[in-house]
């Protein structure tokens, strides 16, 4: 272990190699190992489209979508991940409706319930 650059001998010599070799060049960073991303910038752009309708997405509907367009699969974790680096937040999905409901609601409502109650009393033995 080299004192001076904390870099372990065959580093050091392995960097002054590729220095010597191509001078500053030699010094970039290669290609990192592994496999290419199969998340692409296509996705990206496709998701923002449909993000941008009215339509209310969560994130396995978004995979089923992804999964039709580009013939892939993915975790729905990873869609998550991608929307939150894309900039994107959420909440969950409200399904009672906001403020005191109308009065001809109200009246709807009661109608419908004492019609089925009087259903359901005729049903029963």
């Amino acid at each position: 272990m080299d004192r001076h650059l904390s870099l372990d001998r065959s580093t050091l010599h392995r960097d002054l190699r590729r220095w010597l070799e191509k001078g500053i060049e030699g010094l970039e960073d290669g290609k990192p190992p592994g496999a290419r991303p199969r998340w692409t910038h296509a996705m990206s752009t496709f998701l923002r489209e449909l993000l941008q309708g009215e339509e209310t997405w969560t994130a396995p509907r978004l995979l089923e979508a992804l999964e039709g367009r580009f013939f892939v699969t993915f975790h729905p974790g990873t869609v998550r991940r991608k929307l939150l680096e894309m900039g994107y937040r959420w909440k969950r999905t409200r399904y009672v409706p906001m403020g005191k409901p109308r009065e001809e609601e109200v009246a709807r409502f009661k109608a419908a319930l004492e019609g089925a109650q009087r259903g359901a009393e005729g049903v029963l033995p």
